[in-house]
């Protein structure tokens, strides 16, 4: 017997009830997606009384590696009606079931409001926990049963991560948009979708639903005991949104050359940290107040000291012997990097600085990609009470050089002795020449 594809959408919602209904409570169901992509990312109702009430999903803000400090920045969504699919059935295989709009306000964040962006900011310093290297928090979508006149089905919502902010830009933020078909990861700045099915039955109670990263139309697959499973593709089965920050990594090397070149002597920076903004609209504040972790390495690679310095502050009297190196970790974008060295001009050093090009990694993926444009390390050598010299981007290394140095006051003060003794050889080799001429006229 032939079944239609109504009656195919009523089987798959029943038999979404009835999965957990032994035990069902009285009270409507509170429910959160479960993993990123895994089989049982849908989520099903055990409430055969009420259906479900509410449903959260997931905002993670990747730290990779997690010691890495997150910025205090917001991501901001909202949720609309998505755009109705027609069913395929009948001998067609596979048969997909219709997909319809949901209807305006069927589905609400959790302010009781229809969404708006500024009803839904996501702020990294309200986050109530880490887990994984990152830093995570739920958005609760509630259900409005009455919206839900136009009987069972599958009703279809589009949930938005609005595009990044120019500052979250400089940073180098960027949202997970959807896997390729290698199963990488592809990420953006523009705006993220996630696609909502709301399975609701002939009641107008919410019985389930799934979150994809695809406009996906499931595939309806009938079941032994007569029922039917609306299968979606595992890979596109998300229970939220992801962003991640790119921190980089760059050291600073201390050599020193010269037959006169002091190996031993300690020589003092000035580390300054300060955001350089890349865009002139934004409110410069993100990276205001983020840690960035250094350590100083002795010459044979163990440290000698590490700590932590705040983007706006300066650390002064950093020494670094020949050999030795400071090794920042965890720099965001835009977080300009200014490092000092000042040698008097009585100490006789020449100083210069090089770079090693495009050395900056990225340190989320080590894929030595070249650092970001707008993210700077600036090396400012003063030598000789000389104007300075910049140098940006790269591992940079400050060389000082000294060479041999002539005691001048010693010359100066033999100086006399020294002519009275030329002056004496002199003479003696003219009265051996004048003898010897004298003897061979005799």
């Amino acid at each position: 017997m032939k079944k239609n594809v109504m009656k195919k959408v009523a089987s798959t919602v029943l038999a979404a009830i009835m999965v957990s209904a032994v035990g069902f409570s009285v009270l409507a169901d509170s429910k959160s997606f479960p993993g990123d992509g895994e089989e049982t990312s849908v989520v099903i109702s055990e409430d055969a009384t009420n259906g479900l009430e509410d449903v959260t999903f997931k905002v993670k803000f990747d730290k990779d590696p997690s010691s890495a400090q997150l910025p205090v920045t917001q991501f901001s969504y909202t949720i609309a009606p998505g755009t109705a699919m027609g069913a395929t059935g009948e001998g067609v295989t596979p048969a997909k079931p219709a997909i319809y709009a949901g209807p305006v306000d069927g589905v609400l964040f959790d302010t009781g409001v229809a969404a708006t962006p500024t009803a839904n900011n996501i702020t990294t310093d309200e986050w109530s926990s880490a887990v994984g290297g990152g830093a995570y928090d739920e958005l609760k979508l509630d259900f409005d049963n009455t919206k839900f006149v136009g009987g069972a089905g599958i009703y279809r919502y589009v949930i938005t991560q609005t595009a990044l902010t120019d500052e979250q830009q400089d940073l180098q933020i960027k949202a997970y948009q959807s896997k390729d078909n290698s199963g990488e990861k592809q990420w953006t700045t523009d705006a993220v979708t996630r696609y909502l099915d709301v399975y609701v039955d002939s009641t107008g109670k919410v019985t389930s639903c799934v979150m994809l990263t695809q406009a996906d139309q499931p595939e309806m697959q009938e079941q032994n005991d007569g029922s039917y499973e609306a299968a979606y593709p595992v890979a596109d089965k998300t229970d939220g949104f992801e962003n991640k920050e790119t921190f980089y990594d760059f050291e600073v090397e201390k050599e020193v050359e010269g037959s006169m070149g002091n190996t031993v002597l300690e020589f003092p920076f000035t580390i300054t940290t300060t955001y350089l903004d890349a865009q002139t609209t934004d409110a410069n504040t993100n990276a205001t107040g983020v840690q960035i972790a250094y350590s100083i390495l002795k010459a044979d690679g163990t440290t000698k000291s590490s700590g932590t310095t705040t983007v706006g502050a300066t650390l002064t009297d950093v020494m670094l012997a020949h050999g030795e190196k400071i090794v920042f970790e965890y720099v965001p974008a835009t977080v300009q990097v200014s490092v000092t060295e000042t040698v008097k001009s009585s100490e006789g050093y020449t100083i210069t600085a090089e770079t090693s090009g495009d050395t900056l990694t990225e340190d989320t993926n080590n894929t030595n990609q070249p650092i970001h444009t707008g993210a700077l390390v600036v090396a400012t050598v003063t030598a000789a009470d000389s104007s300075a010299a910049t140098y940006e981007i790269g591992n940079i290394t400050f060389t000082n050089a000294r060479q041999g140095i002539s005691p001048t006051g010693v010359i100066l003060r033999y100086a006399p002795y020294i002519i009275m003794i030329a002056a004496a050889a002199v003479l003696v080799v003219m009265v051996v020449k004048s003898k010897k001429n004298n003897e061979e006229e005799a």
